[in-house]
């Protein structure tokens, strides 16, 4: 490895970071993360053990707990929380602010909005969308428009 002029960066090292330019101008600079190489902003937290599909952003203040599980071309955005053991399916969307309780399930295409809250264990189905901001307890989210279904009453029907 040979260091760069004037720097304490290695080639090697500096191939882990990305610059994206932000609509606004601005640059951040994103690392691979090395348990699947998705792309997470230098501010935000992702534990080692989490997987971070290689296509998948985690974008600044947001923080990824251990064992979490990332699919391929999802996003989490700005200070959202995924909770240690959640498996997020592939193109899922996290909205900024929200947090994803430990153990819960978002299945392909599904998108939580910004600032709701995902009680531990809950299940949102491929495609579905939880918008409203609001506290989600231990519900299953079954159907492509707004809204969260409690599992008790969907059990009774």
């Amino acid at each position: 490895m040979t260091a760069w002029p004037d720097d304490d960066v290695t080639r090697e090292s500096a191939s882990m970071f990305e610059e994206v330019e932000l609509d606004d101008g601005a640059v951040k600079l994103y690392r691979r993360h090395t348990n699947g190489g998705g792309r997470v902003a230098l501010d935000a937290q992702a534990h080692s053990t989490a997987y971070i599909a290689d296509s998948t952003w985690v974008d600044s203040g947001a923080a990824v707990r251990a064992g979490a599980h990332l699919g391929p071309h999802s996003w989490v955005e700005r200070d959202a929380q995924v909770e240690a053991e959640v498996t997020i399916g592939e193109h899922a969307h996290v909205g900024a602010g929200a947090v994803i309780g430990a153990g819960s399930r978002l299945g392909s295409r599904a998108r939580v909005g910004a600032g709701v809250q995902l009680a531990a264990g809950t299940v949102v189905a491929p495609e579905a969308r939880v918008e409203r901001r609001a506290l989600a307890r231990r519900r299953s989210v079954s159907s492509p428009t707004p809204g969260v279904t409690d599992r008790m009453s969907r059990a009774r029907a």
